[in-house]
C-alpha cells in the first residue's frame, strides 16, 4: 500500500456474502498457513452452502483493496466461555496492509461487534513467536492472561492466550 492512500474500508459479512468470505479466507490461509488452525487444502473445496453456514456462525468482518483484492479479515464468535466473552478468530490483514493501522479497524469492528452483543470482554489466541501480531494486540488494550478455566487450554500447542474490556480501553 502506498503512503498516504486511505485505508480499505471493513464490511460486515452476511452470508450472501459467501464468495468473500472464500476469497479473503483461502487468501489468508495461502498467505499465512501457520496462523490459523485450518488449512487451504480442508477448505478451499467447501461449497457455497458451507460457506453460507460459516458466515452465519460467527460474526466475519473483511476488507478488500480498491481493485477488490483480500486486505483483511477478522471473524468474531459469541458465547463465551466464560458466558459474556466473545473471541476474535482467524484474525489477518494482507503483507502489503501490515503496519497501515488496517489490524486496528478490523479489531475494532470486533469490539463494536462484541458490544453490540453485549459481551464483557474480547479473548483471543496468538501463537507464541508472533512478537508482531503480540505488540499490536498489546497497543490494542489486549493483555496476556491465564485462559479460563472452562475454556480449552491452547498454549500446549504454542498460543497464549489474551484478553481486553470491550467497552474503553
Amino acid at each position: 500500500m502506498m503512503p498516504g492512500m486511505p485505508l480499505p474500508g471493513v464490511r460486515r459479512l452476511c452470508p450472501d456474502d459467501w464468495a468473500t468470505l472464500a476469497a479473503v479466507r483461502l487468501t489468508a490461509l495461502t498467505d499465512a498457513p501457520q496462523a490459523f488452525y485450518s488449512t487451504l487444502a480442508a477448505e478451499e473445496h467447501r461449497t457455497e452452502a458451507e460457506w453460507r453456514a460459516g458466515a452465519s456462525t460467527a460474526a466475519w468482518f473483511a476488507a478488500l483493496d480498491a481493485d477488490g483484492a483480500p486486505a483483511g479479515l477478522v471473524a468474531v464468535v459469541h458465547g463465551g466461555p466464560p458466558p459474556g466473552d466473545a473471541m476474535l478468530i482467524s484474525m489477518w490483514v494482507s503483507p502489503a496492509h501490515r503496519g497501515t493501522g488496517l489490524a486496528g479497524e478490523l479489531v475494532a469492528a470486533a469490539l463494536d461487534d462484541a458490544a453490540g452483543a453485549g459481551a464483557d470482554r474480547l479473548t483471543l489466541w496468538v501463537r507464541t513467536g508472533n512478537d508482531r501480531a503480540i505488540r499490536a494486540y498489546q497497543r490494542m488494550g489486549f493483555a496476556l492472561q491465564d485462559p479460563p478455566p472452562d475454556a480449552h487450554d491452547y498454549r500446549c500447542e504454542g498460543e497464549l492466550f489474551m484478553a481486553r474490556e470491550v467497552a474503553g480501553g
